[in-house]
């Protein structure tokens, strides 16, 4: 019997696979920038404050300024970069778990945009630095006695046309979406413990809090000094 060849489905069996060779060299190439994305630390020379810059002047005493806000009702507004030094000057932490004798945590900084905060872990492994950074905006539903506050935990949609995606942070230079952040979670966590009276006066105990553009403004309840008399 004479088999014959099939001439009909040749070319486009051709195209498909010549398609799907395209394909996967482009998602190799995505996959690759990715991965130097993530490898390359962010620059943190935009952070007001934070690395040198931590220790030029003594940083200014953030738990009295908020001990006496809180006491006398008077709204204060923390700058960016008094918020870095008074970090650089106070972080102790040393990194734990299996790692913990050859990776170093170098720094903590705070980057503030409107209505979003950036938080930035900096650690070296052997001379070489890596950075991840975690997002958070606050919400807040205050009247003149109640104040109900919410930390959210992501900067807002990666894109427009997909609000569900939400931007948790990043590794290196690289955006990652909102899950991916749990990975890195318990090393913020174990640094906001040292800072826990600082955030217990900020996020618990301020009447309203809002993140604009380079600063952090608290505005505490009104103190019975600072209420009209009926």
């Amino acid at each position: 019997m004479a088999v014959k060849k099939d001439k009909q489905h040749g070319p486009r069996l051709g195209c498909v696979a010549r398609a799907l060779f395209g394909i996967s060299v482009f998602c190799s190439l995505m996959l690759a920038v990715a991965i130097v994305a993530m490898l390359l630390p962010q620059d943190l020379s935009t952070i007001n404050g934070y690395g040198d810059g931590a220790q030029i002047g003594k940083a200014r005493d953030l738990k009295a300024v908020m001990r006496e806000s809180l006491q006398r009702g008077h709204e204060i507004t923390l700058s960016e970069g008094e918020i870095n030094r008074w970090i650089g000057q106070t972080l102790k932490v040393e990194q734990k778990g299996l790692l913990g004798s050859v990776v170093k945590i170098d720094g903590l900084g705070v980057r503030l945009r409107p209505d979003e905060a950036e938080i930035v872990i900096e650690r070296s492994f052997r001379g070489f630095k890596s950075t991840q950074s975690m997002l958070l905006q606050v919400s807040v539903d205050a009247d003149e006695r109640v104040s109900s506050k919410e930390v959210i935990l992501h900067g807002g949609p990666i894109a427009g046309f997909f609000p569900a995606l939400k931007r948790g942070g990043r590794f290196g230079c690289l955006t990652v979406p909102q899950g991916y952040i749990h990975l890195v979670k318990p090393a913020f966590f174990q640094l906001g413990d040292v800072y826990q009276e600082e955030l217990d006066m900020a996020f618990r105990k301020m009447q309203d809090i809002r993140i604009e553009q380079g600063q952090l403004v608290l505005t505490p309840r009104p103190s019975p000094l600072t209420q009209p008399t009926p």
